[in-house]
């Protein structure tokens, strides 16, 4: 291996102010945030790190993205450098990015998908908070982690509104008779300012409590993960498969689902709001529109 080119320009000058200016605007998740600084770090570490901005060629990105272990690491390790090497190019450090000619690897994870019977086998065993998550998830195919942020005071008589975490959109979801239903049954005994609620094994301090937890009855993301993963365990419809569904599988079903009824195609294949036509929005939400 050549030895690293210390120089004016390193890639660390470069990382640095991007990692201060840039990724903060960045319009995504807390979550999605945390895990681009983490690999914008670890990159001001390696050999890569010290070369020349103006002179790196794709020859030095693509044996570093070899060296990387896993498809999946590649795919983000190369995501973020090509993100940084843009934003170069605008400071006026570059003329061209050298990660655009890497071959973008091909990560393929398929998961089993959900069905009207393996939601049922779930729902039979899940807890009272996690059938209600997966239903609100079904039915308004909202990312889990955005339902799980939902207040009571979003949720008017009539709509229910939602600002997506990684994407920005706001959303007026018109409640239909179903949806009415499933907020019903949330409004329990438990007094929290959360749709999706649950009073927790073990209480804690509000100094020993998680900085992305502001009331007790919260649930975070990763905890309902982990709670649909142990009922998929238990369930014996899912026994032996390698790949089950997660918690996004509910979304998906939705999706499916509302295809089966007469939407259109168009929809069936965007997952998110955003993207969809105004007519689309209408037809499959009733009432669907910016806040």
């Amino acid at each position: 291996m050549r030895s690293p080119r210390y120089v004016r320009e390193s890639n660390t000058s470069v990382i640095d102010p991007f990692i201060a200016d840039k990724l903060p605007a960045q319009p995504v998740s807390d979550r999605t945030h945390e895990n681009r600084r983490y690999i914008l770090q670890k990159l001001k570490t390696v050999d890569l790190a010290s070369y020349d901005v103006a002179t790196i060629t794709t020859r030095d990105m693509a044996l570093y993205l070899k060296s990387l272990p896993s498809d999946s690491m590649r795919q983000q390790y190369r995501a973020q450098l090509h993100s940084v090497m843009k934003w170069a190019i605008n400071e006026g450090y570059i003329e061209r990015t050298p990660v655009a000619d890497t071959g973008a690897p091909r990560v393929v994870r398929i998961c089993v998908r959900l069905t009207d019977e393996g939601y049922e086998a779930i729902y039979a065993v899940a807890a009272p908070w996690l059938r209600n998550l997966m239903g609100l998830i079904r039915l308004t195919l909202q990312r889990p982690e955005d339902l799980l942020g939902l207040c009571w005071e979003a949720c008017t008589g009539q709509q229910i509104r939602i600002e997506q975490g990684k994407t920005g959109t706001r959303l007026a979801i018109h409640v239909r008779p179903r949806i009415a239903t499933l907020l019903a049954r949330c409004r329990d005994d438990i007094a929290s300012p959360y749709v999706i609620h649950r009073i927790p094994e073990r209480i804690k301090s509000r100094q020993q409590r998680s900085q992305r937890r502001d009331h007790h009855t919260q649930i975070l993301r990763t905890q309902a993960s982990r709670a649909f993963t142990a009922v998929l365990k238990r369930c014996e419809f899912f026994s032996g498969i390698q790949n089950p569904p997660t918690l996004y599988g509910c979304k998906f079903l939705g999706v499916a689902q509302l295809r089966q009824q007469g939407w259109s195609k168009e929809f069936g294949t965007a997952v998110d709001w955003a993207s969809l036509g105004a007519d689309d929005r209408a037809l499959c939400a009733g009432t669907w529109c910016p806040v």
